[in-house]
């Protein structure tokens, strides 16, 4: 069996063709890209976001994500399987998110509270198939995004997503995961 990565973001159907014509086959998607644009100053309240980096938040962190995986789904349905993970962040939990010690972050935030409802709702219209789509929280990581200071790798970030990508038959559907290394297992967070 050989395995492919590859990095795309269709959103014309002719990239959605492409997709299916070069892949016959998808098992797994992990969709991990995304922006923060935190350390903006407008981004310390919502009352100063300005609209247009919300909307570029909001264009990458959900839209993009749900066009890839509307056009991979197909491709896992051929086989009823597949396994997708959705990287958000502890940052999106409603029932935290009044009392958490996290920055505002306007934009960031109200995006990832986005993939989690698109997580939810591809979740319901899945249910039944053994295509398992979760989304789960890494972490602050050393990357791009992330910067120096954090404490922890992107290997290390990405213990969670192995663990989702490869769930059994009877897996987790539509959960919000922590960190594994925060609890040595797969905790649950609140929605």
């Amino acid at each position: 069996m050989t395995s492919s990565y590859f990095a795309i973001s269709p959103t014309s159907p002719d990239e959605r063709t492409w997709l299916q014509e070069t892949y016959s086959r998808v098992d797994i998607l992990v969709n991990n890209a995304g922006v923060n644009p935190t350390m903006q100053p407008q981004e310390a309240s919502l009352l100063t976001v300005d609209m247009d980096t919300m909307l570029t938040t909001f264009n990458t962190n959900v839209l993009a994500v749900a066009r890839i995986t509307q056009a991979v789904i197909p491709l896992m349905q051929v086989n009823n399987y597949g396994r997708i993970v959705n990287v958000s962040t502890e940052m999106a939990s409603l029932s935290s998110m009044s009392s958490d010690y996290y920055p505002l972050a306007p934009s960031y935030r109200l995006s990832k509270v986005g993939l989690n409802g698109l997580t939810a709702i591809f979740a319901k219209e899945l249910q039944g198939s053994n295509i398992l789509i979760n989304a789960y929280s890494p972490g602050w990581m050393k990357t791009d995004m992330g910067g120096s200071d954090a404490p922890f790798t992107a290997d290390e970030g990405a213990e969670t997503a192995v663990y989702l990508a490869t769930l059994p038959d009877s897996g987790s559907q539509g959960g919000f995961f922590a960190e594994m290394r925060k609890f040595g297992g797969a905790i649950a967070l609140p929605w």
